[in-house]
C-alpha cells in the first residue's frame, strides 16, 4: 500500500528578537562561525508563550554564502509548560536575491499537554520581517 502525501498543520510562529551586541564572530578562510543570543515570542492554535534568555542561533556561513543555522533555545507557554526545540537548517539567497530558508525542528517536552511534539516531525520556514526573524512551524501529518 502507497502512503498518502504529507500534509503540513501549522503548529506555532516564532517571533524572534536577536541581541546583535551579544554576537561572538569567528572569520576564517572559508567562511565564518557565528553565535547570536536572542529572545522572542511564540504564538499560534496550539500554544502560545515567550522564548526564554539564553536561547542562541549559531550559524556557518561559507564564503559561497550559504547559511548552516542551528538554534537552540526553551519556551515557556502561556500555560507555564517548557518546551525545548532544537532547529537545524539552512538560509541559501540565489543570485536573483530570493531566500530559501528551511529548517528541521524537534521538541522535547515532559509535559504531557504537548507531549505530542516528542513523536512528531516537523519542518519550519523563516521569513525576514520589519519586527523580527519569523519562524513558521509545522507538523507533517
Amino acid at each position: 500500500m502507497r502512503d498518502k502525501k504529507p500534509i503540513l498543520e501549522e503548529i506555532v510562529t516564532i517571533l524572534i528578537h536577536s541581541d546583535k551586541s551579544g554576537r561572538i564572530i569567528l572569520e576564517h578562510d572559508f567562511g565564518k562561525q557565528v553565535m547570536i543570543p536572542f529572545t522572542g515570542t511564540v504564538s499560534g492554535p496550539y500554544f502560545s508563550g515567550k522564548v526564554l534568555p539564553n536561547g542562541v542561533d549559531t550559524q556557518e556561513i561559507r564564503a559561497d554564502g550559504l547559511k548552516r543555522v542551528s538554534a537552540r533555545y526553551f519556551i515557556e507557554t502561556d500555560d507555564g509548560e517548557k518546551i525545548f526545540i532544537e532547529n537545524n537548517g539552512i538560509i541559501n539567497e540565489n543570485v536573483e536575491g530570493e531566500r530559501y530558508f528551511r529548517t528541521t525542528p524537534r521538541f522535547i517536552t515532559a509535559s504531557k499537554k504537548y507531549l505530542w511534539l516528542n513523536t512528531s516531525i516537523f519542518i519550519g520556514t523563516g521569513e525576514r520581517t520589519e519586527n523580527g526573524l519569523e519562524i513558521s512551524i509545522y507538523r507533517v501529518l
